[in-house]
């Protein structure tokens, strides 16, 4: 099973191949010195033309600003008064030619749909039905996919305890104990998941998941991702861990985070979930 940040470059690359285009002829260009003037002067456009008419460069009045801008070589003799400031610009050479990567799209469509359906990560389940534009069906599944990370958080393993000891002690009436842990292991991804998927979707009950989990979950690592993406500053979640009560371990993990504190303070709910993918 592959991580949750490995799945979720692919689907990133998925998403960029959903418009791909096949290059037909590359771009040629090359940058070239210009020059701007900037000038708060009330000047009319036809006063600028007879002034500084030098045959090239545009003239633009901006809010009673008066810009010239052209190339460094045609700058005027009689130069404006104000600002004057120097950058390159692109000049086109050669024209770019594309036409649709069919193929390539439709193959991504299709892997896409079957991240949504099977991947075993349901926030990226949730990113793959954004990329596929299809909304309409999340709360519906976010409600299932909640659910089953719940089962995730609160998963055991059985344990034996003491066969050692009666394999010394040679007793044959004797029984072995039995009792039931965390598992850490599922508790942990299912955490992250869940924690991610609250971050793309904002859904509410995975946030009263996250809640819940920050308050009672018997695994640190489990407190401390809920408290992440609940926004909880560094000092809130090391308070927690040290003088609380629940179950716990008092070793607290590494606090850095990819989650942004008190995301629903300054946060717009409409952001594009998959923005977060493009500084990669």
């Amino acid at each position: 099973m592959k991580t949750l940040e490995e799945t979720l470059g692919r689907v990133e690359n998925l998403r960029r191949d959903l418009s791909a285009e096949i290059v037909l002829q590359e771009e040629k260009s090359h940058d070239e010195k210009w020059v701007r003037y900037t000038s708060k002067v009330e000047i009319s456009r036809e006063d600028v033309r007879n002034l500084y008419n030098t045959g090239s460069g545009d003239i633009v009045i901006y809010n009673q600003e008066m810009v010239w801008v052209g190339p460094l070589e045609k700058e005027p003799a009689k130069r404006p008064k104000g600002l004057r400031e120097e950058f390159n610009r692109k000049i086109i050479d050669q024209p770019g030619i594309k036409k649709q990567d069919t193929k390539k799209r439709a193959d991504a469509r299709a892997e896409l749909l079957h991240v949504y359906e099977v991947c075993e990560w349901y926030s990226v389940r949730y990113l793959a039905g954004i990329c596929l534009g299809s909304p309409e069906k999340f709360n519906n599944d976010i409600e299932s996919w909640t659910e089953e990370l719940e089962k995730g958080i609160l998963s055991v393993s059985e344990k034996i305890r003491g066969y050692q000891e009666l394999e010394k002690m040679k007793k044959e009436t004797l029984v072995p104990d039995y009792r039931y842990v965390p598992d850490e292991a599922k508790r942990i991804s299912s955490a992250q998941d869940l924690a991610r998927l609250f971050q793309f979707s904002r859904n509410e009950k995975a946030k009263q998941l996250l809640i819940d989990s920050y308050k009672s979950n018997e695994v640190s690592e489990v407190r401390v991702e809920a408290g992440r993406a609940l926004g909880y500053s560094r000092f809130r979640i090391w308070f927690h861990e040290t003088f609380s009560s629940c179950p716990r371990t008092l070793e607290v993990p590494a606090l850095s985070s990819p989650y942004p504190e008190n995301p629903d303070k300054n946060e717009d709910d409409n952001l594009d979930p998959t923005s977060f993918m493009r500084g990669r």
